[in-house]
């Protein structure tokens, strides 16, 4: 059964190239958000190149306006977790452990994660794409589990995963490590999204 005291929370990424990130937070807070979901994507957020004092300022910022970031979602537009280009996959990693430790650094909670997407002509086989996320999460795990940050597996309208009951099958494999995200506007095109929502409840870290 779900809550149904669950927060509401704003996500900046709509106003990623309408107003800088700090404007944006400012505007949600005076809209009377408590909880916002970072999306650490250029040119709010680009976590290769934030220096601590940048954390330092973020995180003041979030306090002095009254709010809390309950989640970051790493951009998915470049990144893929699921790419049998080894460059790529490592790269992908790499950044989703820098939006770990930014998390870790403004007490966000959830860092957000998609599968990946596979090419659109020449599809690699979704059992492949499954194999090569796998990884990604394995590598990223213990850097999340260090700093105490939960990694949250969404549900996308692309790619591999995309269902509830295979993102379920990815919670039972890991054991309960990572939470699930379940988007209904994603869901809507491949299943029932009340039905998706029962099959995900008792994983269900954040709804989109």
């Amino acid at each position: 059964m779900l809550s149904s005291s669950l927060p509401v929370a704003a996500h900046t990424f709509g106003n990623l190239y309408h107003a800088s990130l700090t404007d944006t937070l400012r505007g949600l807070a005076r809209a009377g958000f408590r909880q916002v979901e970072i999306a650490t994507t250029p040119p709010h957020v680009y976590t290769p190149g934030i220096s601590a004092d940048e954390r330092r300022q973020l995180s003041r910022l979030l306090r002095d306006l009254g709010l809390i970031a309950c989640s970051l979602t790493p951009t998915f537009g470049d990144l893929n977790l699921s790419s049998p280009n080894a460059e790529v996959r490592e790269l992908s990693v790499r950044q989703v452990a820098q939006a770990v430790q930014l998390a870790h650094d403004i007490e966000a909670p959830t860092v957000v994660v998609v599968p990946g997407r596979r090419h659109p002509m020449v599809r690699l086989p979704v059992a492949g794409a499954r194999r090569v996320f796998l990884r990604s999460i394995e590598d990223l795990l213990p850097v999340a589990e260090g700093l105490g940050i939960r990694i949250a597996v969404e549900n996308t309208a692309y790619g591999v995963m995309g269902t509830a009951p295979e993102l379920v099958a990815l919670a039972d494999e890991f054991n309960g490590a990572i939470g699930l995200v379940y988007d209904s506007a994603n869901a809507i095109v491949q299943e029932d999204p009340a039905e998706g929502v029962r099959i995900i409840a008792e994983h269900l870290v954040l709804a989109h």
